[in-house]
């Protein structure tokens, strides 16, 4: 395992007692690790790591984190589309999401588990 990668998983065991500003940083560094970034649901077309809602916090659809590390809301639109294709397309956008404090902290330290899971699993395999 190369030194910086061994370095931002000891960083991502560590973090939870970091500022939040540490832990977005950290967040953004682990996505721009992981590449390819994962695609969503095993998806080729969206590249994006769902994070499971917060239990009590207001439905914000469905969470997840871009390939840039931000956290976004995921948007997909199913469209009638060509009978040889399935018939059906989609139209998928990722857009900024307002979270409180306590939200941004739950998603983020998600985040930061999941995606240095995945680079554990990577170096690993």
């Amino acid at each position: 395992m190369n030194k910086e990668l061994r370095i931002l998983l000891q960083e991502s065991e560590e973090i939870r007692k970091a500022s939040l500003t540490d832990r977005k940083n950290l967040l953004h560094r682990l996505a721009r690790s992981l590449d390819p970034f994962p695609g969503f649901l095993g998806m080729s077309t969206i590249q994006a790591v769902e994070l499971n809602p917060m239990v009590g916090a207001p439905d914000r659809g469905c969470v997840v984190v871009s390939p840039s590390g931000y956290l976004r809301e995921l948007v997909i639109d199913l469209l009638p589309g060509p009978a040889v294709l399935g018939g059906v397309d989609h139209n998928d956008s990722m857009r900024e999401i307002e979270l409180s404090e306590e939200e941004m902290e739950w998603y983020t330290n998600q985040g930061i588990s999941i995606l240095s899971t995945l680079l554990r699993e990577r170096l690993a395999g």
